[in-house]
């Protein structure tokens, strides 16, 4: 199965993240760029294009008894976005969140379990189609949205479905901090 460890944003911050985003939205064409749905904002933390279901569910459960050891502080999106450029183009577009050393103790407790793969903390919002032009390029990299902070709540397993329409995530289990 397809499936990712991630942090589950707050169903608050997801629908603060639409609306920031909103008149940002506006200016491009669909054609653009593909905006995530408000619903599968998240911070990835390891990605299987294949794994089996017992084996991820196993390790998962097990990773949970360590996680009880990493304490969770307040989380900020910083108000510039950030990019991840290919050919010196933006192609993927994301929220920054800190503090970073909080998401890295994170990884380290996921690595240990599922081992490691590239990470940087991010919350991805939107894939560029096709290449933008300088103009829309600026827009972007002059766009800001309001400063908010929150607590993290949860780290989950998901399994992520391709259809048609776009992704489709199932919620197998996760660790709630209390």
């Amino acid at each position: 199965m397809r499936a990712f460890i991630a942090l589950d944003l707050p169903y608050e911050i997801k629908n603060f993240i639409t609306v920031q985003l909103f008149s940002l939205k506006q200016k491009f064409r669909y054609e653009d760029i593909k905006w995530v749905e408000t619903q599968n904002y998240h911070l990835t933390f390891r990605f299987f294009e294949s794994i089996e279901k017992d084996i991820a569910l196993n390790k998962f459960r097990m990773m949970k008894e360590k996680m009880n050891y990493v304490v969770p502080v307040s989380i900020q999106i910083v108000q510039h976005l950030g990019f991840f450029y290919s050919n010196d183009r933006i192609r993927v577009i994301f929220l920054i969140l800190e503090p970073e050393e909080f998401f890295f103790e994170i990884y380290k407790v996921v690595k240990e379990f599922f081992g490691s793969d590239r990470f940087t903390p991010h919350v991805t919002v939107g894939r560029v189609r096709k290449s933008l032009t300088t103009a829309q390029e600026n827009f972007l990299k002059e766009f800001t949205i309001e400063h908010i902070s929150f607590f993290p709540r949860e780290i989950a397993l998901f399994r992520s479905e391709l259809t048609p329409l776009g992704p489709v995530y199932h919620k197998l289990d996760s660790f709630v901090w209390k």
